[in-house]
């Protein structure tokens, strides 16, 4: 499968030279670094699963993480409540 994906100007240098530092090509840079995260987020595709399997295990894995969000304050996102004084 091909997937066009739009990489953000101040991303793409560290990613193309963590590539070059690794002696990869930034195709497989990415893709390593997209299994990476999907097998740490629990979803990893597994060869034997079918494609519905694997959705109805990535849904069910959906389902256990809902109502998990935390609802922060508007004060927290304050610059004062993430630096104190040291973002002076």
């Amino acid at each position: 499968m091909d997937i066009k994906l739009h990489i953000p100007p101040d991303i793409e240098p560290g990613l193309r030279a963590q590539a070059r530092a690794e002696g990869v090509s930034l195709d497989v840079l990415l893709e390593s670094l997209i299994r990476r995260g999907i097998t740490s987020a629990g979803v990893a595709h597994s060869p034997d699963l079918s494609l519905d399997e694997w959705m109805d295990r990535f849904n069910a894995w959906l389902a256990s993480n809902a109502g998990n969000s935390v609802v922060l304050p508007n004060e927290a996102m304050e610059r004062e409540s993430i630096y104190g004084d040291h973002g002076q």
